[in-house]
Formats: structure tokens, sequence, C-alpha cells
């Protein structure tokens, strides 16, 4: 039987969007696994609250359970989900969702306003303690003035001004996909039960430190046409996905090797080595955000001259680095902007060549003496190379 290895090196930043990527590969693979598909988590997750206690683990599990008004594509714009559209007023501060009439709740209670105001009311009470509160605090990017129904599947919020990223903060994994849950969620008290959400499964059994298993939710509503990064038609093949906790990554390859896992993910690229090539085993790469920072500390006497920072890029030789330490999966990009953004044009796509003669010549117009730096302070500026794998 066939065995799907799923590649995404990643730093950390928007990894959970490979992450989420992994119950959805595996649902285009299923009919390899059989009713239960075997996933791989390094470490067990913090919670079942999506975006409050939580890791990258946690986002990546209850991504499967719970949906948001909208949800992230592959390129990182928001898309519709619970929500079919919505409009934007002038002035950019009311945004207006019609809700998808077809979805319910795991309880079968059918999604209406009434469970997104609540939601929305739950995430930005402090008790809740969301992780995406302080967008919406004085140093965000906008208040939320009030939560609204026009009718029972419309919903409208207010901003105290216009936020170009609402929708994008909206769908962060962090966020917990600002995830739509019942009230039943919660008990009389406000505490936390479990997650009762509308995703294509529901929480089945936890046990700590060994495994989270999902069950399919048979009345699952999808949306129409193909999977577009956590957006677009979901198709759970599977009756259920069993995300078994196992830290060490060489004992993972050994499970997916032996065949106690169905798919491996977030796998480095120095993990290939040993199972590369096995014709057993089927590889996949994804784009994913990711980026190798230089950190340089402008306020040191000799790098705060910017012929000096110059001098020091035109010796990076960017493409034989990635190729290094990406194994050859990865692309060179000396944009601060992602190879998968859909901001990436023919701009960021130039590559800058090493210039050895011309930073020797920055150098010297620099004044630069061969003395060492004596920069020892923390607060560097990044200097950021993207790149996908």
């Amino acid at each position: 039987m066939a065995r799907s290895a799923h590649l995404a090196h990643a730093l950390g930043t928007l990894a959970v969007s490979g992450a989420l990527a992994l119950g959805l590969i595996a649902w285009q693979v299923a009919a390899a696994a059989g009713t239960v598909l075997r996933a791989r988590l390094k470490t067990d997750i913090v919670s079942t609250s999506p975006g409050t206690r939580r890791d990258e683990n946690t986002d990546a599990v209850l991504l499967h359970i719970v949906e948001g008004l909208v949800a992230s594509r592959e390129d990182g714009s928001p898309g519709p989900m619970l929500a079919s559209r919505w409009t934007v007023s002038d002035d950019g501060r009311v945004y207006t969702f019609t809700l998808r009439p077809d979805v319910v709740f795991h309880n079968g209670a059918p999604l209406t306003a009434a469970q997104v105001i609540w939601s929305l009311q739950r995430y930005l009470k402090p008790q809740t303690r969301w992780r995406c509160l302080a967008e919406f605090g004085a140093h965000g990017i906008a208040r939320v003035l009030s939560i609204t129904a026009p009718d029972p599947h419309t919903v409208a919020v207010t901003l105290d001004r216009a936020a170009p990223m609402f929708l994008t903060t909206l769908v962060r994994a962090d966020c917990g996909g600002t995830g739509i849950l019942h009230p039943d969620s919660v008990d009389a008290d406000g505490n936390w039960r479990a997650p009762i959400g509308t995703g294509p499964f529901e929480l089945g059994e936890w046990r700590h430190n060994q495994f989270i298993e999902l069950n399919r939710f048979a009345h699952y509503s999808p949306l129409p046409g193909a999977r577009d990064g956590n957006a677009g038609g979901k198709y759970a093949l599977v009756d259920h996905i069993r995300f078994l906790v196992i830290p060490d990554s060489s004992a993972a390859r050994a499970a997916l090797i032996r065949g106690s896992l169905d798919i491996l993910d977030n796998l480095a690229a120095s993990e290939l080595t040993g199972i590369r090539g096995r014709l057993d085993l089927k590889f996949q790469l994804v784009p994913i955000l990711d980026c190798y920072a230089l950190l340089i500390q402008t306020r040191d006497r000799l790098l705060s001259d910017v012929r000096l920072r110059r001098a020091i890029a035109l010796t990076i030789d960017t493409a034989g680095l990635t190729k290094a330490i990406t194994w050859g999966t990865g692309t060179a990009d000396n944009s601060p902007i992602p190879v998968a953004s859909p901001f990436h044009g023919p701009v960021q796509a130039r590559l800058r060549q090493p210039d050895v003669a011309q930073a020797r010549r920055l150098l010297s117009a620099a004044g630069y003496d061969s003395a060492p730096s004596n920069s020892s302070r923390a607060d560097a500026i990044p200097r950021c190379s993207t790149r996908r794998s």
C-alpha cells in the first residue's frame, strides 16, 4: 500500500498553513489509507479551544473541526467559507457577511447569525484570552463597535475605522481561523467543554500525549469546487484521522516506512536522507511562507553605514545558500515577500547576484579599515530572504 510523505520545511510563522494541508492532502490520498488515516504530531495539542491556548499543532488539528466566515486561500488571500459572500461599505468600516444556508453544526443545529454573533463576541471578551484580541484593541487594526444581524442569515460587523487587514486577520491560523462555534461548546458558566464546529471532522477521542482522533462529520456541506488552501471544497474521504504524538523525527520516519503512519508532514529537508527516492513513498512539495534572516545592528559604529551593509549583501550567494540549506528543495528569493504570495511579481523575482568587486568598492568608500564590529545589542533589524519548499 502506497504511503504519502508531505514535505514542508518551515521555521514557524505561517507553517500552520502547511500543517492544515496535512489533513486536506490526506483526504485526497485517503483511498490508500482505508477508513483511518494516521498522521503525526511532534507534540500533543495544548487545548481544544481554537485561537486561545494554542500552538501550531493545536491549530492544525482544530482547523479540521472549526471554520470561520472566511478562510485563507493557497496564496494567503481570504476566500468564502461559512459566508458565501460579503460586502464592504464605501468607508471601509462595515463588513456584511451572507451566511451559507446549508451549514449545520456537529450537534445538528443549523448555522444562523445568532451563533456567529455569539462566537465573535466571545472572542472579543478578555476572559476568553483570544490570541488575536490585541488586533482589535487600542493599538490594533480597528475596534469592533458592533456585531448585528439584519436577518437570520446576515451578519454585519462595524469597525471604528477602515481596516484593510480585517479579513486577513480573521483567517489567521493562530487566531483559530476565528472559527464559529455553537454556544454548547461552553457550559452554563462559560467554561470550555469541547468544540462544536461546522468542519468536515468532529472531535473524537483525545488521549493526552498519545493521540487525537477526529471523526468524519456525516452532514458536512462542502463548498463547490476544488480545495484552495484552507478554503474551497473540502471532502473527507476517510472516517477517522488519528494524529499520533511522536516527538522523535527518526521514530516518525521509521513509523512511516514500516506502515504505522500514512502521512508525515513538516519534514526538514535534511530528514529526507534515507527515504528520498523510495518507490513506496509519495513525496509532495508545497509552497509555504518562510524566512531566513541575517540580523544586522544598524546602531553599531560600523554597520550604521548603509554602504557596509550593502557590501555584506553583495557577498551572499542567495541561490547557493538556498540550495545547500534546503537540500535543493527551495527557491531562492531576496524579497521579503514570499514566492507563494499573490504580491510576489517580476520585481520581487529578481535575484541579487554576488559581486565581490563592488563590495570591495563600497567598503573602500565607507572607509572600512578591517576593524571588527563592536555590536553586542540584540535589537537588530532583520533582512529576510524568503523561499518556498
